[in-house]
Order: structure tokens, then sequence, then C-alpha cells
């Protein structure tokens, strides 16, 4: 699967995480990338089409935007901290690394109402990656009610 080597991330773990294979119609390939609610339910679907381009994610129809990787919160929540990425790929590498994080589905879609999925974590690590991003990440942290909690930080020489 091209995602798995474009993200440096085994296929097998992948395949845990839910991720597959599927055909939209039309010759028309992409990855269906799961988001589970927080009792592990499936509650959206998000496609991958392509790995470049500005057409690179669709959402499945019916599905609403979430923040992806709502199913870990608990277990998360019992190191007191937690790392908040953008998109999915960012999000399944910390994984990989046993790391606790959940993602934002795109820089500009944090919802103050996601605000109460963070009680409970003293400390929120949020990856600034430098780009236009980054800018819209800041921006809703200022406004947010889990402002005081926030701490930005950079990967130097990383994506």
């Amino acid at each position: 699967m091209e995602y798995s080597q474009a993200k440096k991330l085994p296929l097998s773990f992948l395949a845990t995480l839910g991720l597959r294979g599927v055909s939209l119609g039309r010759g028309e390939r992409a990855v269906a990338i799961p988001y589970f609610g927080t009792s592990g339910d499936e509650i959206a679907v998000r496609y991958r089409l392509s790995m470049t381009g500005d057409q690179r994610f669709r959402w499945r129809t019916g599905s609403k935007v979430a923040l992806y990787g709502l199913q870990r919160l608990a277990k998360a929540r019992e190191g007191g901290w937690i790392i908040v990425c953008e998109g999915e790929s960012d999000t399944q590498t910390a994984w990989f690394h046993n790391l606790p994080c959940i993602g934002l589905p795109g820089a500009g879609t944090f919802r103050e109402d996601w605000a109460a999925h963070f009680e409970g974590f003293d400390r929120i690590f949020v990856a600034d990656e430098g780009d236009d991003g980054a800018v819209a990440i800041k921006r809703w942290i200022a406004k947010s009610s889990i402002r005081d909690r926030v701490h930005i930080f950079t990967l130097d020489g990383v994506k």
C-alpha cells in the first residue's frame, strides 16, 4: 500500500487501526481511515485519495468531522498528558511509538466543543510544523478554554 510506504508505517500496524484500501467507483482507489468515538464505535471515515495535491482527502457521505483517536483518550488520560497532531498520519506515527496522541483532521478544524475531550489532561502538547497550519492552530489555541494547558513544540528538521 502506497500510504504505508509514504508514511513509513508497517502495513500490519495500519491494519490494526482499521485502515484499508477501498474502491470508490470509476476506478478511483483510496485508503479508508476510520474515525472511532470514545466508546470505540466507528463515527466517520475519511478517504485518503492521494499522497500529494489539493484533492488528497474526502469524507465518506454522512461523516461528521471529529477528532481522530477519540477511542484512545481514556488510556491516554492515565498519564495526564497528550499530544495533538495535525492529520491522521502524524497521529498514527505517535501511536506506533506508543505516545498518547489525538489528531486534528486539519489545522483549522478545531471546534471549541471538542475542548471537553481534553478534561483530565494537565498538559496538552501541540506540534508546530512551521507552516500555514501552525498559524491556524495557534489562532484557535489563543481563543480556547484549554489554552493554559497547551505547550507548543517544534521538531527541527522533521515534518
